[in-house]
């Protein structure tokens, strides 16, 4: 299947005129780094890659004010059971109360994109399969 999103593209190249106002980086190392090195002003990079360093310092970013935004994604040792387990408690005894704006089909992710794009989303948008 294809993801499509208005405005977002997948770049494998860039070139010297590039400009984005947001980047989702998967790879890390230098890609990242060239990634920075094309952003608009106030633009917002996002990185999930673990695997590869990137080498990066405030001349990355050309001179361009940005926020550069980490997400650390981990691998467990083993399975989550007993933390799902110890959740789902929590919620059953009102400790937790997880914030679900709406639930939304994988077959209509772009619908709950736009959603989160526009604004006004109270917690999280659940997507099923």
């Amino acid at each position: 299947s294809t993801f499509a999103v208005d405005g977002v593209r997948i770049v494998t190249t860039l070139a010297d005129g590039d400009r984005f106002d947001g980047v989702i980086d998967a790879v890390g190392g230098e890609v990242l780094a060239g990634a920075l090195g094309h952003l608009t002003p106030h633009a917002k990079a996002v990185t999930f890659a673990g695997s590869a360093p990137a080498p990066i310092g405030l001349g990355t970013f050309a001179g361009v004010p940005a926020t550069l935004e980490a997400l650390y994604v981990y691998r467990s040792p083993g399975r989550f059971d007993d933390d799902l387990a110890t959740l789902v408690r929590f919620v059953a005894d009102g400790r937790l109360a997880p914030h679900i704006d709406r639930i939304v089909p994988m077959a209509d992710v772009n619908e709950g994109l736009k959603a989160l794009e526009a604004g006004g989303i109270n917690g999280k948008i659940v997507l099923i399969r």
